[in-house]
């Protein structure tokens, strides 16, 4: 079935009583001093004789009913996901990156020497630029990584290029004796220049220890606040204010949890206390943060230095060799995701925030250049002494993410209306789909919900409805102008002879209905129902009553203005106009 609702009036009358109990007297038969409650019964029936309840059109079709039950359900589920998915009662706030801190630290010393500084390697990009790498170069571990900020880079093979400028014949000849001694490629001319390309990997770069610390601001659209540090206790600051203050215990401390693209838990940090872990907390990063090797980032990505990066190769005709990250270059990107207990997205079984920690890595051609002067050039001669420096290596790259949630009673508020919202649409789609585009269905639909109102047409109908009902009253009652309270028993013992018959209502309770429906029909208290109060009774339900009939057509009523601008068209002729069209008949034969 699908409902259709309309408002309609349900009336509830009250019975008269005194002092509580009901009147033993017939409700017709009080005695007149009772009137003087009739009053208190009028004020009371117009503040709380009422109320109003729904009146519902259903129709009968299983296939509209099922398309209803269909489009109810899939309401039912977007609202189950809503509130217990979505916690549409929250409201979500993205942490800003906050104390970030990065540094690094040399490899833990080691005796063995890499394969890769020993075995040759050689990769032609083209014919003008090649790789050919035969030992690792001695670099000291300051110029292996160099830092902006947070901005880190690791070089993992170098090409250096010396220059040495002179000027004068004896110097030049000097220069061009040991150029030739080193193999580097002599340039005659005022100045004179030497210069020697060495190429050569970094020993050990993947062992380079990387030391993070990492934190949270968060802003509530209130103006409250929320900070954190994985290396100390988080803060929380009033919208007035106020000083930050510690969040103690479990709830203010920060959980770490390091993972790879597929969210599979990676463990770093082999050589900190306790050994490698993929659940970082306070204790272990207050003194020396999150400590792990290049290494196990790129275990944790799934990468190395080593394997072949056909995504770099260049294409060319004359491309020789097959590239490698540790020749290239590679980025490692390090995601930070903040989630407080409130959001959906924490289910790690701690009080406090927590941090996912995805690692990934891809090859890239990543390069970074640099200059160092012996012997700053004479802008004068050229003159002059320094090293030019192209090298290939791992940068690092940080972007801080999340949701923290907190309850909000605005939002409860908002979901509980959208929710409300969500669950009415199937049948306001049904309805709308029912009483617009059916079709012959449609126009019938539509007849059985929405009554048309023509005064016009509800004032022939009424004299129509009076007429039946003025000679229903003659058929039944033995006077032309009254009706007793014993034939309108008989009468109803006549229509509930079934019920009566069967035991359903017995003598007691038929005088009782009798009475109720006496007591509306003689509303004069005259022991018996007069023809208008019949009239009256007939036209109860009507949209029009006689006596608006009466008053639309009372020539001697005030009418406002508002009523003489909007009325519906119908006019009041004139007896003489009437007399035109219906001439009274003559007197005479």
């Amino acid at each position: 079935s699908v409902k259709l609702e309309s408002a309609a009036r349900t009336q509830t009358r009250f019975s008269r009583q005194i002092g509580g109990s009901r009147v033993s007297l017939p409700p017709w038969r009080l005695p007149r001093a009772l009137k003087m409650f009739g009053v208190c019964n009028m004020i009371l029936d117009m503040l709380c004789g009422t109320i109003q309840v729904p009146k519902a059109l259903v129709i009968r079709n299983v296939r509209l009913g099922l398309l209803l039950r269909i489009l109810q359900v899939g309401a039912l589920v977007w609202n189950i996901y809503s509130i217990f998915v979505l916690q549409g009662w929250t409201i979500v706030s993205v942490p800003m990156p906050h104390s970030l801190e990065v540094w690094t630290s040399p490899a833990a010393p080691s005796s063995s020497q890499p394969a890769y500084c020993t075995t040759p390697f050689f990769y032609q990009y083209s014919s003008s630029y090649t790789f050919n790498m035969t030992r690792c170069l001695d670099i000291p571990d300051g110029e292996k990584v160099s830092k902006l900020g947070t901005n880190l880079f690791v070089a993992t093979s170098i090409q250096d290029q010396y220059i040495t400028r002179r000027t004068g014949a004896a110097v030049c000849a000097n220069l061009s004796t040991q150029c030739a001694l080193a193999g580097g490629a002599y340039k005659s001319g005022s100045p004179c220049e030497c210069s020697e390309d060495v190429q050569g990997f970094v020993s050990r770069p993947e062992d380079v220890r990387v030391h993070l610390n990492h934190g949270y601001m968060v802003n509530w659209p209130a103006g409250e606040k929320n900070r954190g540090v994985d290396k100390s206790q988080a803060q929380v600051k009033g919208s007035l204010g106020e000083r930050w203050a510690d969040i103690v215990g479990e709830s203010g401390q920060m959980k770490t949890i390091v993972q790879g693209p597929g969210g599979k838990r990676c463990k770093v940090g082999a050589d900190t206390d306790g050994g490698a872990k993929d659940e970082w907390q306070k204790k272990d990063v207050a003194s020396d943060g999150m400590r792990v090797t290049i290494r196990e980032l790129l275990a944790c990505a799934g990468e190395t230095l080593d394997d072949a990066a056909p995504s770099l190769a260049s294409g060319l005709e004359d491309e020789k060799g097959q590239v490698r990250p540790r020749v290239a270059g590679m980025g490692i990107n390090l995601d930070f995701s903040y989630h407080n207990k409130e959001d959906s997205a924490h289910t790690y079984g701690f009080d406090g925030v927590v941090c996912v920690l995805t690692v990934t890595a891809d090859p890239r051609w990543n390069s970074a250049t640099a200059m160092a002067y012996s012997s700053v050039p004479d802008l004068r001669t050229g003159a002059g002494e320094y090293r030019s420096r192209k090298a290939y290596g791992v940068s690092f790259t940080f972007h801080q993410k999340g949701s923290f949630a907190k309850f909000d009673i605005q939002a409860l508020i908002t979901l509980i209306v959208n929710s409300l919202v969500i669950l009415a649409l199937p049948s306001a789609i049904v309805q709308f789909i029912a009483l617009n585009l059916l079709g012959t269905l449609s126009e019938v639909y539509k007849r059985a919900q929405a009554q048309t109102l023509s005064i016009a047409r509800q004032f022939s109908g009424l004299t129509a409805r009076m007429l039946a009902g003025a000679a229903a009253f003659q058929t039944v009652s033995d006077s032309k102008d009254h009706l007793k309270y014993d034939v309108i028993k008989e009468r109803l013992r006549t229509a509930f002879n079934k019920p009566l018959t069967d035991g359903t209502l017995d003598e007691a309770e038929f005088k009782e209905l009798c009475d109720n429906v006496l007591r509306d029909l003689d509303s004069g208290d005259t022991d018996n129902v007069t023809l208008d109060e019949f009239m009256q009774a007939y036209a109860s339900e009507e949209c029009v009553e006689p006596k608006h009939m009466v008053k639309f057509f009372d020539a001697n009523r005030s009418r406002s203005p508002l009523e003489i601008l909007f009325n519906p068209g119908i006019s009041r002729r004139k007896a003489a106009d009437l007399q035109k069209v219906r001439p009274e008949p003559s007197a005479e034969p």
